[in-house]
C-alpha cells in the first residue's frame, strides 16, 4: 500500500513541476478563431506556397499567398492584442520586425508541427519579452 501511495505522490509531483515550468499560455485551453487554430503543419504549408510565389528581391512587406498573408494578419493581430492587454509589457516586439518574427515562428512550427499556431504564436511572444524585443 505505501509502495503504490509513493509512487502516486512521486507521479503527481513530477506532473506539478512539469506544469509549473510550461508557459503559461501552454497550460490554459484556450478557444481561438481562424488561423490561430490551424496546426503548425498548415503554417508551413502556406509558407513553403509563399517562398514558391515570391519573386527574387520582393519587399518583405509583400505577400503573394493569401493564406499566407492570413497567417501573418494573425500573427501580428496576436501580437498587438497581447500587449494592449498587458501594461507592464506593452513594446513586446517593438525591437523586431514582422520577417523576423514569422522565421521564428517557422522555426518553432518545424519543430513541433502538430501544435497550434495560436500556441505557437503565445511562445514567440513569451521569447521576445524574455529577450527583451
Amino acid at each position: 500500500m505505501i509502495p503504490r501511495l509513493l509512487a502516486a505522490i512521486s507521479a503527481l509531483l513530477l506532473l506539478a513541476r512539469a506544469y509549473g515550468q510550461t508557459p503559461p499560455m501552454q497550460r490554459l485551453s484556450i478557444w481561438g478563431v481562424g488561423f490561430g487554430n490551424n496546426s503548425c503543419g498548415a503554417y508551413l504549408q502556406t509558407s513553403e506556397a509563399e517562398r514558391k510565389l515570391r519573386p527574387p528581391g520582393a519587399s518583405p512587406n509583400s505577400f503573394y499567398d493569401i493564406g499566407y498573408f492570413g497567417y501573418v494578419s494573425f500573427a501580428e493581430g496576436f501580437l498587438t492584442g497581447m500587449n494592449m492587454g498587458d501594461s507592464q509589457h506593452p513594446l513586446v516586439g517593438s525591437k523586431s520586425d514582422t520577417t523576423g518574427r514569422m522565421a521564428w515562428l517557422e522555426n518553432y512550427c518545424r519543430a513541433q508541427p502538430l501544435a497550434r499556431f495560436l500556441t505557437a504564436n503565445a511562445a514567440l511572444r513569451y521569447e521576445l519579452e524574455d529577450n527583451g524585443q
